[in-house]
């Protein structure tokens, strides 16, 4: 069983709690108000919603000040709007939206997406990533650099 985590409070300070607050349901609800352990469980058909983020999952767990961070398991997918970025060790993403399939472990990304793999940039009009080994499927408008990376080495030697 994979695990998401996103960490809100980092990346984006007011994403999941803000002064509007948040959306959230599911089957049951199990939540601790301890003082310096918060934390909210959404167990069976959970979702949370605010205006820039859409979550989906078997099992989220909030928590952390003003419950700004959830942990993710079981049939995650995720909905981020608005200059989303996402880095791993070998991607950097960046898009207006981006949703996370956990069961798929996809990610595609929309709205002026940009990929930098290595020293080779893709764009297009939707861009599809498959997260277990970094393939990417391009749609519509579909632009790119692609570099020699023995040239570019010899390059960098010089």
């Amino acid at each position: 069983m994979r695990t998401f985590i996103i960490i809100l409070g980092f990346l984006f300070p007011t994403l999941l709690y803000s002064e509007a607050g948040f959306e959230f349901g599911c089957d049951q609800m199990e939540s601790s108000f301890a003082e310096h352990n918060k934390r909210s469980t959404l167990i069976g058909n959970a979702y949370v919603i605010t205006g820039s983020l859409n979550i989906k999952s078997d099992k989220i767990e909030l928590y952390g000040q003003d419950y700004r961070f959830a942990q993710c398991s079981g049939g995650v997918v995720t909905l981020i709007q608005i200059k989303v970025r996402i880095i791993n060790e070998d991607l950097v993403c960046r898009s207006d939206f981006a949703e996370y399939n956990s069961d798929k472990n996809t990610l595609v990304l929309t709205g002026d997406p940009i990929v930098y793999k290595g020293n080779d940039v893709f764009r297009a009009s939707k861009i599809n990533i498959d997260l277990d080994n970094n393939d990417i499927v391009m749609e519509g408008n579909v632009k790119g650099n692609i570099t020699d990376k023995e040239k570019a080495e010899k390059k960098t030697e010089e």
